[in-house]
């Protein structure tokens, strides 16, 4: 039985939903820093936070993505009305939005107006935001409209993105160029000197394919999703980083509709992870290649120190095997994603720190042995239903539930994500709300070939919102007790898929 939770738009705060006709412009009124130089304000550790309070806009412009003519693109663009000066940074000559810093306990309030053609709303990518500020689309407004949001930031350190969540339309929205970073420092993190400033770089991966006018081409293929031939960094192609010979902090987001990276270096160095989606590890982790699904970020420790100058070093994605459509740059295949180009000597004498976070462990009660449902976890299964996923053979209602997503505060709660379908492909599932940690895979008898080539490389340690399913796995995560009361949203991360109905609520009672 479907539950529907009505919602009166007029019990909703008046200063959030405001359909207005009224459209407000917004210049960039925050420093332009480049790619390289995200630096964030310093505060006494003790000191107040103040409120960072920005205008964001969504609407239609062109960049300049390649030679050649500007590509017709969708943007957000941000002015900063009050907080400290650096809340807001550009990536330069990007179509992306402004990369947000902020802070562990800040309170962020962001008009939100829409200056497209169609519905939209933004969702806060990992971030613990009430209900009514995590962007579900029952809260889209109309072209020329705008909404409000208003919450604290309650995150560990960590690299989070923010991106359009209206119903049957995010994989288009985000195809178009919608889409941004968001960061957040705390005190403890500050203790750390790891890299600031230059050294802090920022990655957004993401697949276009474009026409003879440079125009973005937009092709879904099927039940796979789609997929682009050519590779972008920051809205560019062949990125590459002038760098020195001293170590970097490298962000990256998988900021892709529908495609899977397995992320290594071209000389075959192992990578030094030392944050996933949810915030810094507790100690770094060495591996010798990453899976990053769409939606999925890694935090890299990047030790240029024993390049010389003149001396290149690529980040690739490395061969895998997946069936997948036929398409230009199949699935899995093998690609260079940018470059360090070291051409510069600089003295940095800080090294990796053995210990990074406190654990995910230590918050009380987030441990499997606490599990409210232990002897009943919530299983997910993942269908397909006249050439559409599903879950639990359940499409997407705006408001509906069932008894079994009803979600308890009272404790932790174990999911079972169970991809056996005969037609299985590889799903990044996310939950929205607060983090949860990976408990355990398991692989149904048969897939084995396809899980030779990825499986060593899932980063499961830490903190996630997003969690890679393979075909034929088994993957079972403990979920971090709510917040906040509300109606909150599942669903696979291949855009394609969540337009298609792969998406589902789960209700927290109050």
């Amino acid at each position: 039985m479907s539950i529907e939770r009505p919602v009166d738009p007029s019990a909703i705060s008046r200063r959030r939903f405001l359909a207005s006709t009224a459209r407000l412009s917004a210049g960039l009124a925050a420093a332009a820093y480049g790619a390289s130089s995200l630096a964030f304000p310093r505060r006494a550790l003790a000191g107040p936070i103040p409120d960072a309070v920005v205008e964001l806009t969504c609407a239609a412009g062109t960049a300049n993505v390649r030679a050649g003519a500007l590509t017709n693109v969708w943007k957000y663009t941000g002015s900063l009305t009050s907080g400290p000066a650096n809340t807001l940074a550009t990536l330069n000559d990007s179509y992306l939005g402004p990369v947000f810093r902020l802070w562990n306990g800040q309170r962020l309030r962001v008009g939100l107006n829409n200056n497209l053609t169609e519905d939209t709303i933004t969702h806060w990518h990992g971030i613990d935001a009430p209900a009514e500020d995590d962007g579900h689309p029952m809260y889209a407004v109309g072209a020329g409209g705008r909404y409000e949001y208003d919450f604290e930031i309650h995150n560990r350190a960590g690299t989070y993105w923010y991106h359009p969540h209206p119903d049957m339309r995010t994989a288009v929205q985000v195809q178009n160029g919608l889409a941004g970073v968001m960061i957040v420092h705390d005190d403890k993190e500050a203790l750390l000197n790891l890299p600031s400033g230059e050294q802090d770089l920022v990655m957004v991966i993401q697949d276009r394919t474009f026409n003879a006018s440079n125009q973005f081409v937009y092709q879904v293929r099927g039940m796979a999703g789609s997929y682009g031939d050519t590779i972008l960094v920051n809205g560019k192609p062949n990125y590459t980083v002038s760098a020195a010979t001293r170590p970097y902090r490298v962000r990256i987001l998988n900021g892709s509709n529908s495609r899977i990276y397995k992320l290594g270096f071209s000389d075959g160095s192992p990578l030094y992870i030392i944050g996933t989606d949810g915030g810094l590890l507790t100690r770094p982790m060495k591996m010798p290649f990453a899976i990053l699904g769409p939606g999925e970020r890694l935090e890299l420790w990047v030790d240029l120190r024993r390049y010389s100058v003149g001396q290149q070093l690529k980040l690739v994605n490395q061969p895998y095997t997946l069936t997948g459509p036929s398409i230009p740059l199949p699935q899995g295949s093998a690609f260079d994603i940018a470059t360090f180009s070291i051409d510069r000597n600089e003295t940095d004498t800080r090294q990796l720190p053995n210990y990074l976070a406190e654990s995910y462990l230590d918050n009380v009660g987030f441990d499997e042995a606490y599990a409210v449902n232990a002897l009943n976890p919530r299983v997910i299964n993942i269908t397909n239903s006249g050439g559409h996923w599903r879950f639990n053979g359940l499409s997407f209602t705006m408001m509906g539930y069932e008894p079994w997503e009803i979600v308890s505060k009272v404790g932790p709660e174990i999911w079972e994500f169970v991809n056996t379908a005969s037609n299985a492909q590889a799903h990044p599932m996310h939950l929205h709300g607060p983090q949860f940690r990976v408990l355990s895979r398991s692989l149904a008898p048969g897939w084995e070939a396809s899980y030779e080539t990825v499986k060593d490389g899932f980063v499961d340690r830490g903190l996630k919102d997003t969690v890679m399913v393979w075909p034929g796995e088994t993957v079972r995560i403990l979920s971090h007790p709510p917040t906040y009361s509300g109606l909150f949203m599942y669903h696979c991360h291949n855009l394609e898929h969540e337009d298609m109905g792969m998406m589902r609520n789960f209700y927290v009672a109050p």
